[in-house]
């Protein structure tokens, strides 16, 4: 029993020591890409920035052009924009 309780520390040393080993390299490669981009600093901002503005966009444009006109069948109308404000200068003629 004692060989085999030896046997088995040195694989869950062996093991150990790999999976260390293993993620010194990718943390080492992540350090490497990270400094080479210099992706870590503008890119997630502007990609969360570019979505809340994407989302915020098509939240207004579903609520003023699908859910208010079917909420208020009597109302009239609008024609469909994508840019609040901007598309009332065409409404008005400017």
């Amino acid at each position: 029993m004692d060989v085999i309780s030896n046997a088995e520390d040195v694989v869950i040393d062996a093991v150990a020591s790999a999976e260390d080993k293993i993620l010194d390299a990718v943390s080492n490669a992540e350090e490497l890409i990270l400094e080479a981009t210099g992706a870590q600093t503008i890119w997630p901002a502007a990609a969360c920035l570019l979505a809340l503005v994407s989302c915020v966009l098509f939240t207004w444009r579903v609520w003023s052009f699908t859910v208010r006109p079917w909420l208020h069948p009597n109302d009239p109308k609008e024609l469909p924009y994508w840019f609040p404000y901007i598309g009332k200068l065409r409404a008005i003629g400017i």
